[in-house]
């Protein structure tokens, strides 16, 4: 059967996984808040410009105004309380667990190291380079993994 919005084979399209929420307060939020605010904008561009689909750019930023919330009231509440609100500088912290290599990546989306590398070099897929190896994240490739197939429809 073929879905008249995407012109796709329903049958063959895998079901959509149900609605997972990661409720984000606190401190985490502080934390994801300062990071999303110091790279973002520039993801959402390069996303643009790649293609993907404008729905999910929407809700990209409907999820990031709400952790921006969560940050907002945590600070509140810190002052309140008359603690402090700093947060560690972004990108000291060392290497995270998350963190995968090319050759992971390139393994979650059925392409070469080399390719991947050259998607990270293209901003196609948000990662860093320490040294000669370049980093990203499984929620990175997933993004890229999505937009790729809703860019496709």
């Amino acid at each position: 059967m073929t879905s008249p919005a995407t012109g796709r084979d329903t049958a063959a399209a895998p079901a959509r996984p149900s609605l997972l929420a990661a409720p984000v307060s606190g401190y985490p939020a502080a934390e994801i808040a300062q990071i999303l605010g110091e790279v973002l904008e520039e993801v959402i561009v390069r996303r643009q410009r790649a293609g993907f689909n404008p729905a999910l750019i929407a809700d990209l930023r409907t999820q990031v105004a709400t952790i921006r919330l969560a940050a907002q009231q945590w600070r509140e509440w810190r002052v309140s309380a008359g603690g402090s609100t700093e947060v560690v500088a972004a990108g000291t912290a060392p290497r995270s667990p998350q963190e995968i290599t090319p050759e992971q990546a390139g393994a979650l989306l059925g392409v070469s190291p080399s390719r991947v590398r050259q998607l990270l070099r293209a901003g196609a897929i948000e990662g860093r380079k320490t040294g000669r190896q370049w980093l990203t994240t499984r929620g990175e490739v997933e993004t890229y993994r999505c937009g790729r197939m809703a860019g496709s429809d």
